[in-house]
């Protein structure tokens, strides 16, 4: 099976005059001459606010792609679920 490729990532900081940062991270997944199904996960901004962090948003976008935001509550964390067709 053919393992998945990150490519193209990047942060943006921004300053604002409250004293907190916004960072921007995209990350990108492509999966390379897939011979069959392949999933993958890719680790999303903490979904609740600490007293150091607030994630301002989670977005994805997965074209011919079936993705989903799958949340733990309980640690705060979240992953994007993705799985690539075979083809």
């Amino acid at each position: 099976m053919d393992q998945p490729r990150a490519a193209g990532c990047r942060a943006v900081v921004r300053a604002h005059s409250d004293g907190w940062r916004t960072f921007e991270v995209t990350a990108r997944v492509e999966v390379l001459k897939p011979s069959s199904a392949a999933r993958v996960s890719v680790p999303a901004a903490l979904i609740g606010a600490t007293p150091y962090q607030k994630t301002l948003a989670n977005a994805f976008q997965c074209e011919g792609v079936t993705a989903k935001m799958v949340e733990s509550a309980a640690d705060a964390m979240g992953i994007v679920a993705a799985e690539f067709p075979s083809g």
